[in-house]
């Protein structure tokens, strides 16, 4: 067993109807690095009119690139909720199951 943070962090993507208005399909919009956990970074990747071959609003955490830790394998378990204007989940996605994030 390896060690196991426990991070919880917010990301707001604001003014969401302007983000869909200018934003075309397979479009990224990143947070940025706003989670650390594990000495590790990651950012929310936000894709307002889908990617692939969907066309919903589609969300991902990624791992940052860390050169001094390159080689490692991350394994992590995530949730992303969804908040709407007046402050109720209006989705939530669960990986219960750790993740494998690679180099």
């Amino acid at each position: 067993s390896g060690c196991k943070d426990v991070v919880s962090a917010r990301v707001e993507f604001r003014d969401f109807s302007a983000l869909l208005a200018r934003s075309a399909h397979g479009c990224c919009v990143s947070s940025g690095p706003v989670i650390h956990a594990g000495g590790h970074q990651f950012s929310v990747l936000l894709y307002p009119k889908g990617l692939s071959g969907s066309y919903c609003l589609s969300m991902h955490l990624q791992r940052m690139k860390d050169d001094s830790k390159a080689n490692q394998d991350i394994h992590a378990a995530y949730s992303i909720s969804i908040v709407g204007a007046g402050g109720k989940v209006v989705n939530r996605d669960e990986q219960e199951e750790p993740e494998v994030f690679r180099p």
